[in-house]
């Protein structure tokens, strides 16, 4: 069972290692259930808090509430849980911290 560990992902040579490591496969905009289960539902349960429970005027939370406007709850958490992989395989890429500042320029 693998876990959220960026200290792993960073030890990847490539990026897709490190993008099948966080587990991202995807097929048709969806994370695909061929990748592993806890991560999935760690980065679908992000999502969700992102979504419900943060209230700053994030634009990663902006798009998914005009997301779950048009197509409900259910395909803004599973389209901003896939973001979310995407951004942080981004981060870890290039070592790039999250700082809440420049998230809300």
């Amino acid at each position: 069972m693998k876990a959220l560990n960026p200290g792993v992902a960073r030890q990847s040579s490539s990026s897709r290692e490190k993008l099948a490591w966080v587990s991202t496969e995807t097929r048709e905009d969806q994370i695909t259930k061929t990748s592993d289960a806890m991560t999935r539902s760690y980065l679908v349960e992000a999502a969700n808090v992102l979504l419900v429970k943060i209230n700053r005027p994030v634009p990663l939370r902006l798009w998914g509430l005009r997301i779950m406007e048009r197509a409900g709850l259910k395909k803004a958490q599973v389209a901003v849980a896939r973001k979310l992989a995407v951004l942080m395989h981004a981060m870890w890429s290039d070592g790039t911290e999250f700082e809440w500042a420049q998230a809300d320029a």
